[in-house]
């Protein structure tokens, strides 16, 4: 076996190096390794202002003086959570791995833990890892997809919605997510046929009519106007997610920046002058073994006072509008694997499950590695 030396992330080449191998990870599996929120730190760890905290471990061949995989390292108010990728080569090296989560693990202080760890299905051994080191699995994802057409769409702007369960939420492991009620929803099957195809044009400045006899507005999203706003929205409807809770303007404003952003996709419904809802995509560039690029359903959300009134699924066929006129093959979301209203859902929409994602999570330093 090669020597190894596994070490705290510091300079800018271990950065640069870590960079190039997420980067070469998303050409081969199709998404990056890390969540957007952890992408951000990771760029963001060039700053000499946060050059003290510890966000990744790297491991490096002293042979080949290559980085061959890297534990990202994220803290928040209720633990850790790490993100592990190796290169093609390293890849199921369970040991290398182990001793990478071992050593983060040995370092963390008691008020770290809970400790979490994300294992996406190209990482399968990484579940083994997990449960040897006394894991168990806390959370799953589905990553949920469908097949783009203007046929299927046209198709699934007029299903009606049979569902009966209450509030809808989605997440993802790259913060997408959504806040629809059922009854916002099947509020819209008795909208006209009218109100449907105003749906499906594009969405810059769009009166519709809903099923309640409101006009609303559908415009795109302007930077330096609408983040006060948004956010407002945001943390109201996901005041208890894990993930999408508490955004601050910096966090918002690190998305704006990355090269994905386009405020064309960031769909807003205002009603009465009144932020109703949103619907916000994300375009992923054609890698993986099927070279084709697809559309996230991001972040949707919907005002709990507009609740009943269809904008939910008007905003979702806003957003697979949006990926229509990029002549995108493929939409995409992410979901929780216990939430039985959204799947349904989802599935009367023609996305049917594409892989899986699984959080593991242990509450306590490891005995063995104490002392």
């Amino acid at each position: 076996m090669d020597k190894i030396a596994i070490y705290p992330l510091t300079t800018t080449d271990d950065i640069d190096d870590v960079i190039s191998l997420c980067k070469e990870y998303e050409q081969a599996n199709g998404h990056l390794p890390l969540n957007d929120q952890s992408w951000i730190e990771l760029h963001g760890s060039r700053d000499t202002s946060t050059a003290n905290i510890l966000i990744g471990y790297v491991v490096r061949n002293t042979q080949s003086n290559e980085i061959v995989a890297y534990l990202h390292l994220s803290a928040h108010t209720a633990g850790s959570t790490i993100e592990v990728v190796a290169n093609s080569a390293l890849m199921g090296s369970e040991e290398i791995v182990e001793r990478l989560i071992k050593r983060c693990l040995s370092d963390l202080e008691a008020d770290q833990y809970p400790l979490y760890l994300w294992v996406a299905s190209p990482d399968a051994y990484l579940s083994k890892v997990a449960e040897s080191l006394g894991m168990s699995k806390h959370r799953e994802l589905y990553q949920m997809r469908k097949l783009l057409s203007a046929e299927a769409i046209s198709q699934a702007a007029m299903r009606d919605v049979e569902n009966k369960e209450g509030t809808l939420s989605t997440m993802g492991i790259g913060c997408s997510a959504s806040k629809v009620d059922r009854d916002e929803i099947e509020g819209a099957k008795s909208s006209s046929t009218r109100s449907a195809n105003s749906a499906r044009s594009d969405s810059s400045n769009k009166t519709i009519e809903d099923a309640s006899g409101r006009i609303l507005l559908f415009r795109a999203f302007q930077p330096g106007r609408d983040e006060a706003s948004w956010l407002t929205l945001n943390n109201r409807c996901f005041a208890e997610h894990p993930d999408q809770a508490n955004w601050t303007i910096d966090d918002l404003a690190a998305r704006e920046n990355e090269p994905w952003f386009d405020p064309d996709g960031f769909i807003l419904c205002e009603y009465d002058g009144n932020l109703a809802g949103s619907c916000w995509t994300k375009i992923h560039s054609a890698t993986g073994p099927d070279r084709q690029p697809a559309g996230e359903i991001y972040v949707i959300c919907t005002n709990p006072e507009y609740q009943g009134s269809g904008i939910g699924k008007l905003l979702l066929q806003a957003g697979l509008n949006y990926f229509e006129k990029h002549s995108l093959p493929v939409a995409m979301l992410y979901v929780e694997s216990t939430n039985e209203s959204a799947l349904a859902l989802y599935r009367h929409h023609g996305f049917s499950l594409h892989s899986i994602t699984t959080q593991y999570v242990i509450n306590t330093r490891p005995s063995h590695l104490i002392g």
